[in-house]
């Protein structure tokens, strides 16, 4: 062993974007392909040569301004992790093949480069996929370094192309809007102009979501931290599984307080309540509790419990009742109408919303509420064929005032 080197290469495949499952995919894995290969003392260049030209020394490039501390997994990372975070990050950034030497462990590296992942959508070209090569000498450490493989060619291009759309979405929006507001203007414009679709190569990106408005959760969840990010909001990338299939959402932080993000979740397609016009709101800036009763975590990035109701879409719009009421109903009814939404209620509690649903729906009070309706507003919907969706598993009731044409009454 005295006289040879191994040369180590391990390839990673972390899962993010690469791996293709039915249904909704994303989330972080380990495939390795380990090669050894033995080669000669004196085919081996010194470490310190490894990664240089040797013709002359080079001028220092400085680093990439990525606002590292602004990043949601900064705060979990000690001294070593965060300067290899910054050197990969770095070169990922510059869209650079390799990185330059790095001293640090397999176990260090594979977390640091996940914190990566979650934490940097604008790397649309990184799908997640690096090698690392290490060189040993008698079991000892020369040096190594990783190389990344992009999937985009012209990478510069794409991102002129994402700056653009970016600086379009966000002009959208005043920009002394709140920050509740800004969540909003991001979740409904992605869900809006996005159609739920598994057969792009590159649907696991945001750069099919922004650029063809199609995609799947990663590509949702990307650009939703992305747009979040340029607006000034601190947004996660969250990997785990929903109902047993693998899935991607957000971690965002509006006021002080961290909720859950699903933007998926609202494309009413990918739940089949596609009715009406206007996105779900069930997983909208969510708590913990609420978010597990579906999702589970894969458990690799560290995040906080989420206990806050403030900013829920429903909290928020005065549509959480702990009871049934029909007169706060009927008021929740004509709001929508006047709004031009549809009429969407949750409850705190399984009791409370078995009672709205066979009260409104299956005793028929909802043909009075629309007979109310028309007394004090003048108007009403046709209320001889009712659609409606009933979520037991949020305990929301939707009834829909402007349903998709073709479609029939849900149960």
């Amino acid at each position: 062993m005295n006289n040879t080197i191994l040369k180590k290469a391990i390839t990673l495949l972390l899962l993010l974007s690469m791996l293709l499952l039915s249904g909704c995919s994303s989330g972080y894995g380990g495939i390795f392909d380990r090669r050894e290969n033995t080669i000669k003392k004196d085919e081996v260049q010194p470490a310190s040569q490894a990664h240089s030209d040797t013709s002359g020394a080079e001028e220092a490039i400085p680093e990439l301004d990525l606002k590292l501390e602004s990043r949601s997994t900064w705060q979990y990372m000690n001294e070593q992790e965060r300067a290899l975070y910054r050197t990969l990050a770095d070169t990922i950034g510059r869209h650079e093949p390799e990185s330059a030497d790095i001293d640090a462990d397999d176990d260090t590296l594979h977390r640091v480069m996940k914190y990566i992942c979650c934490d940097f959508p604008e790397f649309f070209w990184f799908g997640g996929e690096y090698t690392i090569y290490t060189k040993t000498l008698a079991k000892k450490v020369l040096s190594r370094h990783v190389e990344f493989k992009y999937s985009i060619d012209d990478i510069d291009t794409a991102a002129s192309e994402i700056e653009d759309i970016a600086a379009g979405i966000i002009s959208g929006i005043d920009p002394s809007a709140g920050e509740y507001d800004k969540v909003k203007y991001v979740f409904d414009y992605i869900i809006n102009s996005t159609d739920y679709d598994t057969g792009l190569s590159s649907e696991q990106s945001m750069y099919s979501v922004l650029t063809q408005g199609r995609g799947v959760c990663a590509g949702y969840s990307k650009a939703t931290q992305f747009l979040l990010n340029r607006l000034g909001l601190q947004c996660a990338y969250i990997t785990g599984t929903a109902e047993g299939q693998r899935h991607a959402w957000n971690l965002v932080k509006v006021n002080g307080e961290y909720y859950y993000l699903d933007t998926t979740w609202g494309e009413q397609s990918f739940n089949n309540t596609d009715l009406g016009t206007a996105p779900y709101y069930a997983l909208f800036c969510c708590s913990s509790e609420e978010l597990f009763r579906t999702h589970t975590l894969d458990g690799d990035i560290p995040v906080p419990v989420c206990t806050a109701v403030s900013a829920n879409y429903y909290a928020r719009n005065g549509l959480l009742f702990d009871s049934y009421d029909y007169v706060q109903s009927l008021r929740a009814l004509e709001n929508a109408a006047c709004a031009g939404l549809d009429f969407t209620v949750k409850y705190t509690n399984a009791a409370a919303y078995q009672t709205a649903l066979d009260s409104i729906i299956e005793q028929g009070e909802i043909s009075q509420m629309f007979r109310d309706m028309k007394s004090d507003l003048g108007y009403s919907p046709d209320s001889g064929s009712i659609m409606y969706y009933h979520d037991d598993i949020y305990n929301i009731l939707t009834v829909f005032l402007n349903p998709q044409e073709g479609q029939n009454d849900q149960g």
